[in-house]
C-alpha cells in the first residue's frame, strides 16, 4: 500500500523487516522460501516504481539463488517459474535482451497441465515488447493480445498500461490511428480506475495513522502525567522539609485536579493555568538550571 502511493522510504522499511525475520528461520520449510521469494519479488516491485530497475533486478537474482537449498526438483521448477518471470519484467526497462531471455526460460518451466496465469501474462508482455523493438508488429501484437486477455481472466492489472501505451506506439507506428485512439483511451479509463484504488488505499493509511497518533498520544499524556505527579511529589517533599519556615504554602485539590484535566485533554492552556497556580515554580527550575527550553519546562 505504501509504494502504490508513492510512499516508497516507508514500503522497504516494511520490506526490511520482514526479509530480515525471514532470515533468522534456517530450515528448509519450502513456505519460508516461497516468503522470502515474495518480500524480494516486492522489494523489486518498489524498485521498479522508483525508477531504479537495475536494483529490482540485482533483488530478484538473489531470489532466483534463493531456491537451492530446495531438495524437491518440482519445487524448484514451480518457484523459478516465477522468478524468471518477474526478472524478465525487470529487464524489460532497460535490456530486452535479457527480458526476452528470461521470458523464455519461465515459458519453459511451466506446467503443461496448467491454464496461463498472470506469470503467462507478464511473460507475454514483455515478449510482445521484444518483437516491438524488432518492428515484427503481427508478432508483437499476437503477445500482447494474448496478455491482455489473461489479465482480464484474472483481474490482474500489473502490466495492463504498459501494454496500452506499447500497442499506441504500435498502432502509431503502423498507421492504424483509431486502434492508436482506442488503446490511448484504454490508459485513461485505466488511471481513472488507479486514482480510485489509490484514494481507498490511502484511506486505510490515514486510518491506521491516526490509530498510531492517538495511540502515541494517549502513551504521551500517560508519561506526562507520570512526571507532573513525580514533580508535584518533589515539591511536597521541598515544602516538608521547610517546616521550620513561617508559611508553608498549600495546594489545593481543586487546582491540582483541574491541571490534570488540562494534561489529561492536551490543552494548551494547561501551562498558563500552572503557573498562576504555582507562580515561583518555573523560577525555581530556572535558578537550577537557566538552559532550560520552554518545552523542558512544561515537561
Amino acid at each position: 500500500v505504501y509504494s502504490y502511493n508513492h510512499l516508497f522510504d516507508k514500503a522497504l522499511f516494511y520490506l526490511d523487516n520482514a526479509y530480515k525475520l525471514l532470515e533468522t528461520d534456517k530450515s528448509k520449510d519450502k513456505k519460508i522460501f516461497l516468503a522470502r521469494a515474495n518480500v524480494l519479488g516486492s522489494y523489486a516491485n518498489v524498485c521498479i516504481d522508483k525508477g531504479e530497475p537495475g536494483k529490482a533486478v540485482a533483488r530478484l537474482h538473489k531470489v532466483i539463488n534463493n531456491y537451492k537449498g530446495l531438495e524437491d526438483v518440482a519445487d524448484i521448477m514451480r518457484f523459478q517459474y516465477l522468478n524468471y518471470s518477474n526478472i524478465a519484467n525487470a529487464y524489460s526497462l532497460y535490456n530486452l535482451d535479457s527480458a526476452g531471455f528470461f521470458a523464455l526460460k519461465s515459458i519453459e518451466l511451466k506446467s503443461a497441465h496448467s491454464e496461463d496465469d498472470k506469470i503467462m501474462a507478464t511473460n507475454y508482455s514483455v515478449l510482445g515488447k521484444v518483437y516491438l523493438r524488432k518492428n515484427s508488429f503481427q508478432q508483437a501484437l499476437k503477445y500482447y493480445y494474448k496478455a491482455i486477455s489473461i489479465s482480464k481472466k484474472t483481474g490482474e492489472q500489473l502490466n495492463l498500461k504498459s501494454i496500452y501505451i506499447d500497442l499506441i506506439d504500435l498502432f502509431s507506428q503502423a498507421g492504424k490511428k483509431d486502434s492508436a485512439i482506442l488503446y490511448d483511451n484504454k490508459v485513461k479509463e485505466l488511471e481513472i480506475s488507479t486514482l480510485q484504488r489509490k484514494n481507498n488505499s490511502l484511506h486505510i493509511l490515514i486510518d491506521k495513522s491516526i490509530q498510531a497518533d492517538n495511540k502515541s498520544r494517549s502513551n504521551i499524556l500517560i508519561y506526562i502525567s507520570i512526571a507532573l505527579l513525580l514533580v508535584f511529589g518533589v515539591v511536597l517533599i521541598f515544602l516538608l522539609a521547610k517546616r521550620k519556615s513561617k508559611k508553608i504554602e498549600t495546594y489545593p485539590t481543586g487546582n491540582y485536579n483541574l491541571l490534570m484535566e488540562l494534561v489529561k485533554k492536551n490543552d494548551p492552556a494547561f501551562m498558563l493555568s500552572f503557573e498562576k497556580i504555582y507562580p515561583d515554580f518555573t523560577n525555581h527550575l530556572l535558578d537550577i538550571n537557566p538552559q532550560l527550553s520552554k518545552s523542558e519546562i512544561e515537561f
